[in-house]
């Protein structure tokens, strides 16, 4: 079995940046396998509305905020 470590011992960005944002894309884009989770907000509004997605490639973890303005088209 193997022993989970502390979310602070895994490797992740805040990508809020065109450099970090092409940084993410290649590591993405060149990933046989990711993990995807999304969070949404559904208090009190008639529709989901989508506010956060991480993306675990090979060795590191993206975290995006899709209300910032980040362009995620790559996605």
């Amino acid at each position: 079995m193997e022993r989970m470590t502390g979310l602070d011992q895994r490797p992740w960005t805040w990508v809020d940046s065109p450099p970090k944002r092409r940084s993410a894309a290649r590591d993405i884009e060149a990933s046989t396998v990711l993990c995807i989770d999304t969070e949404y907000d559904s208090f009190r509004c008639f529709r989901d509305k989508l506010c956060l997605i991480q993306i675990r490639a090979a060795k590191w973890t993206y975290l995006f905020d899709p209300l910032n303005g980040t362009d995620l088209s790559f996605l």
